[in-house]
């Protein structure tokens, strides 16, 4: 019988603190009847109550081992490792920063913004879900507790046409995708009697060879999975949904749902054992992340709008990040490509957070695209946010010293050592290529005299930005030992995974 613990409810004190701190605004909010209440308030909940669960988690790890080693939170259903730690503390930074964009920007700052807090906040609760799921009806009820808040927080903006145009796009691709990632499941669950991740581990290998049933839910799986990711050919949502949001939201799905969505397919193929004999399954990740870096590069060049240009460049780095999962399946070395497959996703969790939020910085009214002529003789008129942008830019293009060079470099050093090749000259190849539309915004910014944009009185935003390009320069510089933290923690995962 399906029991809960003490134990259980203390390592799931993070989720059940987000959900608790997120009906204070929106409760506060129904029983006001004389109209909005305080942004100021709203905000301040949505803070400490991503606060409060930084803390839970922080406090919580000590325990994490021991129950994993017991089998995990809620009888397996979730588990708590080093992958969790680490992606939980970022999901939540995000939260914060989310709340204070939406405070000041102008598409999220007034009417109904307690329900945006809200919202964000049970959106946050689902990635954590994902990042800790092992089970595949677990992960889908994570992926749907955050696909349809953030369904509704892009219906929410001021903006009236494209915003719309782009929750109803969102909900309708992302229902068909969920139905097929249902279907996988079925047929996983058919062919092995189980939905946990650790027991399909235990049985992959031999179903492989047995059970085309087997295959094709695996199969599908992957595909639900690589359409929250934008994997081509299930990308083609993502710019207009990318520039129909608004910016904030922008901002959230670009570095939270990629971060949780290829966890997710990270703890799904982990349990794929015997994956390596597959070629045809090998085959297939392989294509899909050429296609796809090349798509997204391809696609940016021609774009004059910057979310635009920034949502094409996030399927190019979809791609790349499909190397690392490629070099994760092969097998061969597990620890070293899941170590380079974690070290850039986290690294362009915090390129992609800078670059979406210096772009809300730029819109000047609601409605009005920030294109790259808009970027004119920025850096005579702010220098500094050109500088930021800039830098931004360059990690993105993979640029040395900073954080997204080092990223790239320890991906496609774990795919050289995997016997992929090809795979690394295609994302070399993409780079170049990415280096174009990277640096014709900079080219823009400091060689085209023009009238440049008006910066509004955003001191959160802008600090955000500071921290970003601070953070994105610093861990560039201290690249090895945070290298060599994350392998230590996913050698930890893997032995006990051995051990359990």
């Amino acid at each position: 019988m399906f029991k809960v613990t003490d134990l259980d409810l203390a390592i799931a004190s993070p989720l059940l603190i987000l959900f608790l701190f997120s009906l204070i605004p929106i409760t506060l909010r129904l029983f006001r009847k004389s109209g909005e209440q305080s942004v100021n308030l709203s905000a301040g909940y949505g803070i400490l109550g991503f606060l409060s669960a930084i803390g839970a988690v922080l406090a919580n790890k000590g325990i994490y081992s021991y129950a994993f080693r017991r089998g995990g939170l809620l009888e397996g259903s979730l588990i708590h490792d080093g992958i969790y730690n680490v992606g939980a503390i970022l999901i939540l930074l995000l939260g914060i920063i989310t709340v204070l964009l939406l405070r000041e920007n102008i598409c999220t700052m007034t009417e109904r913004f307690a329900e945006k807090v809200f919202l964000v906040m049970n959106a946050a609760v689902g990635m954590l879900i994902v990042l800790s799921a092992n089970d595949l009806i677990v992960m889908f009820i994570g992926i749907e507790t955050m696909s349809l808040a953030i369904y509704i927080l892009i219906a929410l903006s001021r903006e009236e046409f494209l915003a719309k145009e782009a929750a109803f796009k969102y909900f309708i691709l992302g229902s068909f995708a969920t139905a097929i990632f249902l279907l996988g499941v079925a047929y996983i669950f058919g062919a092995t009697q189980t939905t946990m991740l650790s027991q399909i581990m235990e049985v992959s290998a031999e179903l492989f060879k047995t059970s085309s049933l087997f295959f094709i839910g695996v199969i599908l799986v992957i595909i639900g999975l690589c359409f929250k990711v934008s994997v081509f050919p299930f990308h083609a949502w993502t710019p207009d949904v990318y520039q129909g949001a608004p910016t904030p939201i922008t901002t959230f799905m670009a570095a939270g749902v990629k971060l949780v969505g290829f966890v997710a397919l990270l703890r799904f193929i982990l349990s794929l054992t015997g994956i390596e004999k597959v070629p045809q399954m090998l085959n297939l990740l392989q294509w899909l992340a050429v296609f796809t870096m090349l798509a997204g590069n391809a696609a940016a060049v021609v774009q004059d709008n910057l979310k635009r240009v920034l949502a094409y460049s996030s399927v190019a780095h979809t791609g790349y990040l499909l190397i690392g999962i490629v070099a994760v399946a092969m097998g061969r070395f597990p620890v070293d490509s899941a170590t380079g497959f974690l070290f850039y996703l986290y690294s362009y969790f915090f390129m992609t957070i800078g670059s979406f939020a210096i772009i809300g910085l730029f819109e000047s009214h609601v409605g009005k695209a920030v294109t790259i002529d808009d970027l004119k003789g920025l850096a005579t008129r702010h220098p500094y946010y050109a500088l930021i942008f800039s830098i931004f830019l360059l990690s993105l293009a993979g640029i040395p010293p900073l954080l997204g060079f080092f990223g790239k470099f320890y991906l496609f050093s774990v795919a050289v050592q995997s016997d992929l090749y090809w795979l690394a000259f295609w994302g070399v190849m993409s780079s170049v290529i990415g280096a174009y539309y990277y640096l014709r915004p900079i080219v823009y910014m400091y060689m085209v005299d023009g009238r440049a944009i008006v910066l509004p009185k955003q001191y959160m935003t802008k600090l955000i930005l500071w921290f970003s390009a601070a953070a994105i320069t610093a861990l560039g510089l201290a690249s090895a030992p945070i290298y060599k933290g994350i392998e230590r923690s996913i050698k930890k995962v893997f032995s006990e995974q051995t051990s359990n």
